[in-house]
């Protein structure tokens, strides 16, 4: 079977990278003979093993993000869409004709992004209903918010009987509400993360080891309530290294390869670190990413998608919550005792942090929530719809 996997997996942000990779993994480890093929929204076909050049331009970060009016930023990108329509559609035909399955995710791409993600996929469910391609949306996330323009696309070109498997529970429930009924509730394919077997070496990371990915704090300004400068949160972190590089024997900073968010390490922590706390160079695929997690003790994490790692490899995680898809995932799986936030102190997360009688979360619901996941997956390629 020739399944196409479509998706946002060349995003800077490695983590979708990581979610096609082990979407790509979780059907291998089926044993069934099945050609894989990948497909990114933006830039069509590519190989999920790719990494992503140096980048030598210099990044402009924005000083603040701006309310701008929701129509006024759909309709630009309407435009845009409806100007590459043609060169679009072909790069999509070319990619879907010979496929016998479809299978669109995972992440969060039934979120409202001013429509960037639903222009995209209903060029791609128009063209797979065209030409008779089955399809289907696996691990999906969905938006808090869904505007008219969206409801309209995804009512016109995603039919209310496409099987839709969610991420978490809450997603699920959103998506009901907007008509669909042949809807389930899975884990993020990054869950798998364990099969990818990644690491820098093979001693055991020291008991007193931590890594903290950072994400840049204007990423909370777009999408969630949570309101920080880049001078507040630098501040903070600084206390908390303060008291953290006395304890722990190594100490990294890692993050997931976005651009804002390495700027944020390299101009606003990095003049201030100690020197016994090292930055890792920014992270350019799915494996620097992993490696980073498996060769800690202890994670610290906002992104999602180096908390699921952190949690496949098993290791002791603190998750800094700041938006609804991270606290949803966690509690589905009964492990929202290890979200945090920065309201806490620096000094209250370190005493929580360094005490390392305190065991690894408890991971049986995990290991039962990756079978029905498999079950599910199975049914799906066995089915093929």
């Amino acid at each position: 079977m020739k399944i196409g996997i479509v998706g946002v997996g060349k995003s800077p942000n490695i983590g979708d990278q990581l979610i096609a990779k082990t979407l790509g993994k979780s059907i291998e480890s089926l044993n069934h003979d099945h050609q894989l093929e990948y497909f990114d929204l933006d830039e069509g076909q590519y190989d999920v093993d790719f990494s992503h050049p140096v980048s030598n331009r210099s990044y402009t970060p924005s000083k603040e993000v701006q309310n701008k009016s929701y129509y006024l930023r759909f309709f630009k990108l309407l435009a845009f869409d409806a100007k590459n329509a043609k060169t679009y559609e072909q790069q999509i035909e070319n990619f879907i004709r010979d496929k016998d399955l479809l299978i669109i995710g995972g992440g969060h791409l039934l979120i409202d992004n001013f429509g960037s993600f639903i222009l995209k996929i209903s060029r791609v469910t128009k063209l797979a209903q065209r030409f008779d391609i089955k399809f289907a949306f696996w691990g999906v996330g969905v938006g808090d918010e869904l505007h008219y323009s969206w409801k309209s696309l995804a009512g016109r070109y995603i039919p209310k009987s496409t099987r839709i498997f969610t991420r978490d529970s809450k997603s699920k429930i959103k998506i009901q509400n907007q008509g669909y009924y042949n809807v389930n509730t899975i884990i993020d394919p990054g869950f798998f993360s364990d099969l990818l077997d990644l690491k820098q070496t093979d001693i055991q990371a020291p008991q007193k080891s931590l890594t903290i990915f950072m994400m840049d704090p204007y990423e909370t300004h777009r999408h969630s309530s949570v309101k920080y400068s880049r001078e507040e949160i630098a501040l903070w972190w600084s206390e908390f290294f303060e008291l953290a590089t006395s304890h722990y024997n190594d100490i990294k900073i890692a993050n997931n390869g976005g651009l804002a968010d390495w700027y944020f390490i390299d101009k606003y922590l990095k003049p201030n670190l100690p020197d016994n706390v090292t930055i890792l160079p920014r992270a350019l695929s799915y494996k620097d990413l992993v490696v980073s997690v498996n060769d800690a003790d202890t994670v610290i994490a906002q992104r999602l998608h180096a908390v699921i790692p952190s949690i496949a490899l098993k290791k002791k995680f603190y998750a800094f919550k700041w938006d609804t898809k991270l606290e949803n995932i966690l509690t589905d799986l009964g492990l929202e005792d290890s979200l945090i936030d920065f309201t806490m102190k620096p000094s209250s997360l370190f005493e929580i942090v360094k005490d390392n009688d305190n065991p690894t979360p408890t991971y049986q619901m995990l290991d039962e929530k990756k079978q029905q996941y498999l079950d599910a997956l199975k049914n799906l390629l066995g089915s093929k719809l």
